[in-house]
Formats: C-alpha cells, sequence, structure tokens
C-alpha cells in the first residue's frame, strides 16, 4: 500500500513530506539513509530515529491516482520553511537551486568520462526519436 506520508521531528516539528507507491518498502529506504532526502537523513544522524514520528496524509490503492499533485498539495498546506523538502513541487524543481560548491562537484565529476551515467550506454531508436 501507498500514498502520501510525513516524517516528523517532534524536537523541532520540521517534517519532510513524500509519496510512494509502497510504504514499507520508501520508510525502511529512509530510516537505513539510502535514496533519501539529505535534509532528513542529516537530521535523523543528529537527532536520533526516536525523535521522528510518521504521520500517512493519504492512503493509495488507485494506481490511476497521482500521488505527486496530492504531495504538492499538503506541502504547499505547511510554511516551506517547516520542511525538510527541497522542493516546493513534488513534480518539478521549483524552488530549489544547487550550491555552487555542489554545482563545482557535479562539473568536476563529469570531467572524467568514465564517471558520466550514460558512459558506455547508447539510446534505442525509440528514445532518439
Amino acid at each position: 500500500m501507498g500514498g502520501v506520508y510525513g516524517i516528523i521531528n517532534t524536537k523541532n516539528s520540521k517534517q519532510y513530506i513524500g509519496s510512494t507507491l509502497n510504504f514499507y518498502l520508501r520508510l525502511k529506504d529512509h530510516i537505513n539513509g539510502r535514496k533519501t532526502n539529505l535534509k532528513l537523513k542529516r537530521a535523523i544522524n543528529k537527532e536520533g530515529l526516536k525523535n521522528f514520528k510518521i504521520v500517512i496524509y493519504y492512503f493509495h490503492v488507485d494506481p490511476a491516482v497521482l500521488l505527486t499533485d496530492i504531495e504538492t498539495a499538503i506541502i504547499s498546506a505547511f510554511p516551506f520553511t517547516s520542511l525538510y523538502n527541497f522542493k516546493k513541487e513534488a513534480t518539478s524543481s521549483i524552488g530549489y537551486k544547487h550550491t555552487k560548491k555542489a554545482i563545482a562537484k557535479m562539473k568536476s565529476r563529469l570531467q572524467i568520462k568514465t564517471n558520466h551515467p550514460m558512459f558506455g550506454q547508447t539510446h534505442t531508436k525509440e528514445a532518439l526519436a
């Protein structure tokens, strides 16, 4: 079962809002620090997992429902400064800017061609079209 959830820091009331098709796997990723929001990961490491609680805002059973639209609506219901989220909309990068340090790190990593995610791969004819 999936839906839209919040992970709330009980010490400062900040929260991360996310959506998933599988609560169990997604929350497991957050807890283990894999495929998670960096701000949330750092907060959990600093405060300890015991200082966080999980809230389910919306249960998902219909695969036709666009969870990102519901997630965006829930994100907009809170002051953005009270969230660990990087983006104001679940479907875009509105409101997020990489730091100069992050941009420099990405550029230096990609100067070595073998580090590029597409190195050694080719697009299919369908993708190229």
